[in-house]
C-alpha cells in the first residue's frame, strides 16, 4: 500500500479524471452518431461493412490453404494456428463474410481477449500506482486505440494481452515472460523492438531465453501450419511494401501513427493542394520528414544515455522509446498506438515532460475527429446496424494531430530519459567525490 497522495498528487488525479471524462465524452459523441445515423464515424474504419474482418479474413485462410501463395499474407504462422483454434471450420466453406455471420466462436473470442487484456492491464497498473489504476485502465479500455482494434477484430487483441504480460509486472516468472514475449513477437514481429530494453540493460541470459522462446514458438507453429517460411514472409512483405497504391495510403492516413502516409502522398503528387493549399503542402513536405528525423536522432541519443546509466531508466520507458521509434518511422497501423499509450501510462504525474506525454496519451484516446475537407461520398451497408448509409470521407484534423501527438510523446520520452541520465551521472560524480563507489547510485 502507498501513502495518501500529496496535494500535487491530488491535483494530478483531478486532471487525469478530467482527461478521462473527455475520453468518455468522445465515446458518447461517437455513440450518438452511431445510433442517429447508423455507422461509426472517422477515425473508425472508413469501410463500415468491414467490422471484425481483420479477424475473419485471416480466419478464412486459417481454414483454407494458400494464405502465403494466394492471399500473400504477412502474418506469421502463429496467427493461423491460433485462428484454427478460435474458429469453426464449417463456417468458412464460402467466404470470410459468411464466416463472420456464422462463426460465433470467433466473435466470442474477440470480446474474450478484449476483456482479458483489460484485466491484465488493471493488474499491471495497480502494481505500479494504485491511485491511478482505475482512471488509466478505463482510458485504455475505452480509448480510441483499443476500441478501434475491437471494431476491426484485429489480432492485436490477443497480441496486446501477451504484450502486457511481457512488459508489465503481472508475471513474476522469467520463463513465463519469455513465453509472453515469444507469443507477442510471433503475432506482430515488429514488436521485437521491446527486446531493446533488455539489450540496453545487458540482461544477456534474459535475452537468450526470450530468443529461444521466440524461435521455438515460430518453429512449432510453422510445423503445425506447414507454411509461413521466412522466405515466404519476406517475399510477401517486400511485395506489399513496393506495390502500395496512393488510394491505399490515403485510407491509411485516416488513422495513422506516423506522418509517413502523408509524406508518401506528397512525394507522389497526390492532389492534396485543393484541400490544403499549395504552400501548406510544400511546407509539410519539408517539415514532416524533419520532425521524424529529429525524433529518430533523439531516440538513439537517449538509448545511448540509457546504455551508460542503465539502472537509472525503467524498462517500461525503454520499451516505450523503442515502440515510439517504430511507429513514428514505419506506421504499422493506427491501433499500434495502444502499445505506446499502455507504456506511457506507467509514468508518474510528475515533471513537465511526463505530464505533457500523459496528456498526449489521453488525447490520443479521444474517439471523435473533426472533418476539414470532404473528398468523396460513399453508399455502404453497415454491418453493425444492418442499415444502408450515405456518408462523406474527408480530410480530418486527427490525421495531422495524432502523429504529432505521438512525436511529442517521443520527444518527451527522450527528454525524461536524458534528464534521468544526467541526474544519475551527477549523483555518481557527487558520491565519487565523497568517496562512495559509483555502483551504489541507483535511481528509479
Amino acid at each position: 500500500m502507498t501513502d495518501m497522495p500529496s496535494r500535487k498528487g491530488r491535483v494530478g488525479l483531478a486532471i487525469e479524471f478530467l482527461l478521462l471524462s473527455l475520453v468518455l465524452l468522445s465515446v458518447g459523441l461517437v455513440a450518438r452518431i452511431y445510433f442517429t445515423y447508423g455507422y461509426l464515424p472517422a477515425p473508425y474504419f472508413y469501410d463500415v461493412n468491414d467490422t471484425y474482418m481483420d479477424w475473419f479474413n485471416p480466419a478464412y485462410w486459417a481454414n483454407h490453404p494458400g494464405a502465403y501463395d494466394i492471399w500473400r499474407t504477412v502474418y506469421p504462422p502463429l496467427s493461423f494456428v491460433f485462428l484454427k483454434i478460435f474458429s469453426l471450420k464449417s463456417c468458412y466453406a464460402a467466404d470470410p463474410y459468411f464466416g463472420r455471420d456464422c462463426d460465433w466462436l470467433g466473435t466470442i473470442a474477440i470480446w474474450l481477449f478484449y476483456f482479458s487484456s483489460l484485466y491484465v492491464v488493471f493488474k499491471s497498473y495497480r502494481a505500479a500506482d494504485p491511485s491511478t489504476v482505475w482512471i488509466r485502465t478505463f482510458a485504455i479500455g475505452l480509448g480510441l486505440p483499443m476500441l478501434y482494434t475491437l471494431e476491426r477484430g484485429n489480432l492485436i487483441l490477443p497480441c496486446f494481452l501477451f504484450f502486457v504480460l511481457a512488459t508489465g509486472s503481472v508475471l513474476r516468472s522469467a520463463r513465463l515472460k519469455w513465453l509472453a514475449v515469444a507469443l507477442t513477437v510471433n503475432f506482430k514481429p515488429y514488436l521485437v523492438v521491446i527486446l531493446a530494453a533488455h539489450l540496453i540493460r545487458r540482461r544477456w541470459r534474459w535475452l537468450e531465453g526470450a530468443a529461444i522462446a521466440i524461435l521455438a514458438v515460430y518453429l512449432l507453429t510453422f510445423a503445425l501450419e506447414g507454411a509461413g517460411s521466412p522466405q515466404e514472409i519476406v517475399r510477401d512483405i517486400t511485395a506489399f511494401a513496393f506495390d502500395i497504391p496512393n488510394s491505399f495510403v490515403l485510407s491509411e492516413a485516416f488513422y495513422s501513427t506516423s506522418f509517413a502516409p502523408i509524406i508518401h502522398l506528397i512525394a507522389n503528387d497526390f492532389p492534396l493542394v485543393g484541400a490544403m493549399g499549395s504552400r501548406a503542402v510544400e511546407t509539410l513536405g519539408v517539415v514532416l520528414p524533419l520532425l521524424i528525423h529529429i525524433g529518430q536522432v533523439g531516440t538513439v541519443l537517449a538509448m545511448i544515455a540509457a546504455l551508460v546509466s542503465r539502472r537509472a531508466i525503467p524498462l517500461t520507458r525503454l520499451s516505450a522509446l523503442s515502440v515510439a521509434f517504430l511507429i513514428t518511422t514505419t506506421d504499422p497501423g493506427g491501433y499500434t498506438q495502444l502499445f505506446l499509450v499502455f507504456l506511457v501510462f506507467f509514468e508518474p504525474w510528475r515533471g513537465p515532460s511526463r505530464i505533457i506525454m500523459l496528456i498526449c496519451a489521453y488525447l490520443l484516446s479521444l474517439s471523435a475527429d473533426l472533418p476539414l475537407s470532404g473528398i468523396e461520398h460513399h453508399l455502404r451497408d453497415v454491418y453493425l446496424t444492418k442499415r444502408t448509409v450515405d456518408y462523406t470521407l474527408s480530410v480530418y484534423l486527427g490525421e495531422f494531430l495524432r502523429p504529432l501527438l505521438i512525436l511529442v510523446i517521443e520527444y518527451c520520452l527522450i527528454t525524461v530519459t536524458l534528464g534521468d541520465w544526467w541526474n544519475a551521472r551527477a549523483g555518481a560524480l557527487q558520491n565519487r567525490g565523497a568517496g562512495e563507489p559509483a555502483e551504489a547510485v541507483q535511481t528509479s
